[in-house]
């Protein structure tokens, strides 16, 4: 039993480390859109460079991230979708037997079995779903931030046109 346990309790740990950091970064991801959809005013432009650099160094981290664990990471994955396969497969030969009495035990060890496998999968692939919605919805942000601040220079423009003058050249 002992030689089952012992390595999905490493492999457990492992991608439990990895799921807190990547469940940090994505909260520190969510405060950082939140802070960017608030900048606003003449202090705009100095939020958006600060706002850019830690979503950056946020990013960075996400990469390093991955790039240390991603061994265990392509391991545990490609074993928990072999496993699981598996283990529904000798379910499905369970049940089919019609011998509930005799195999319930081994019905219910592998539905166990089945969900610290389902678990593992989901430690790795629910915080990297997570964390690329938070950089789409950061996408979305800057789009939206860059197009009203497009329109408000064409709005400046047509105003300072309407009075005669031009951006560039100064009063006609």
């Amino acid at each position: 039993m002992g030689a089952y346990v012992l390595p999905n309790m490493l492999a457990s740990m492992s991608l439990a480390q990895y799921y807190a950091g990547t469940v940090l970064i994505y909260k520190l991801q969510h405060t950082v859109n939140q802070q960017l959809r608030t900048a606003i005013g003449k202090h705009r432009a100095v939020r958006l460079q600060a706002i850019k650099h830690l979503y950056l160094q946020l990013d960075h981290c996400v990469q390093l991230m991955t790039r240390s664990y991603e061994v265990a990471i392509v391991t545990n994955v490609f074993l928990a979708i072999n496993v699981t396969s598996l283990l529904l497969l000798e379910i499905y030969q369970y049940l089919q037997a019609n011998e509930l009495q005799t195999n319930s035990i081994y019905i219910v060890s592998n539905v166990m079995w089945l969900a610290l496998y389902i678990c593992l999968l989901l430690m790795v692939l629910y915080p990297c779903d997570m964390i690329k919605r938070e950089q789409m919805r950061f996408g979305t942000i800057l789009f939206e931030l860059s197009h009203s601040g497009k329109a408000a220079t064409v709005g400046e423009d047509q105003v300072l046109g309407q009075k005669g003058v031009t951006p560039e050249r100064g009063r006609l």
